[in-house]
């Protein structure tokens, strides 16, 4: 996909140096990733496991208002948050109504 873009408009390749770096480095982030999501799904379940997981984009959004104040706050940022929030309050009182054997 990149290589119809780059041809698209007119950019050059880049070299096989930056590429192996690009390819090493996703294979070892999307590697470590689905070992952690397979150890939560052994433990904590699919349903909670899909749940927490779904909460990444919202960390790395956060991360990105930190490195980029600047920017301005979307409206659906201030939407989703509280379901978010909600969603993961729900799911942090499940997991103890069950651990606490009520």
């Amino acid at each position: 996909m990149g290589a119809i873009v780059a041809l698209i408009l007119a950019e050059p390749f880049p070299g096989c140096g930056p590429v192996g770096l690009a390819l090493g480095v996703g294979a070892f982030i999307f590697g470590g990733w689905l070992v952690l999501f397979i150890s939560a799904l052994r433990s904590m379940g699919a349903a909670r496991a899909g749940a927490v997981y779904a909460a990444a984009p919202f960390v790395g959004c956060i991360v990105s208002l930190v490195v980029f104040s600047s920017d301005e706050i979307q409206t659906g940022f201030w939407v989703a948050l509280p379901l978010f929030l909600a969603g993961a309050f729900l799911i942090i009182q499940d997991q103890w109504s069950e651990s606490s054997g009520c």
